[in-house]
């Protein structure tokens, strides 16, 4: 199995205006984007033209995996969580939810919290041709407890990688040396025996 080297977006959609500097995500840089978290109905961010290429995965392979890694934290503790956490695809949500009931941190300090997997779909049947797509993503919708404070959720970064396997197609190779082969003994026959 092989993966991709980590990617980060080059697209950041805040679509119901709920978060500012919304770029801040597309490096790891403890420089954030802040977001509202409020009790219900919470704001998405959404993240897409990730730049995976065909020089990323090669033809013919096969996904197994899709991982990626969250930096966040919140103003304050034990408030701030992942509500909805999918990956995109084509501007909609596909798989499954892969929230975290865990707890963002706070007092600034970003913690790195990494979702999926080398063989994790996440719950999707994403195909190469999907995640060379730039419509490829993934969104976050953080929400706070029943806390009556103003809670702000600040994110870092996402990044993501694709673990992949390559057809070696040695199995393919035995077709062509058994058909020959076979012609070379039906040739002898004839010629000894015709």
């Amino acid at each position: 199995m092989s993966q991709t080297a980590y990617k980060f977006a080059g697209t950041v959609a805040d679509p119901n205006t709920g978060w500012t500097n919304k770029d801040n995500v597309k490096a790891e840089d403890d420089a954030c984007a802040e977001g509202k978290c409020p009790k219900q109905q919470g704001y998405p961010l959404v993240l897409t033209n990730f730049g995976f290429s065909a020089d990323d995965i090669p033809a013919g392979a096969t996904i197994d995996g899709i991982e990626f890694v969250i930096g966040r934290y919140s103003n304050l503790a034990n408030e701030a969580f992942d509500s909805s956490l999918y990956l995109q695809y084509s501007g909609a949500d596909v798989g499954s939810n892969m929230a975290s009931a865990t707890k963002w941190p706070a007092n600034g300090v970003v913690e790195d919290v990494t979702y999926g997997g080398a063989t994790n779909m996440c719950g999707t049947s994403l195909t190469r041709a999907n995640i060379l797509d730039s419509s490829f993503g993934i969104e976050i919708i953080p929400l706070k407890t029943a806390s009556d404070s103003t809670v702000v959720g600040f994110v870092d970064f996402i990044k993501i990688r694709v673990h992949y396997t390559v057809s070696t197609g040695k199995k393919d190779s035995f077709f062509p040396f058994f058909s020959a082969l076979f012609s070379f003994f039906s040739f002898s026959n004839l010629f000894f025996h015709g």
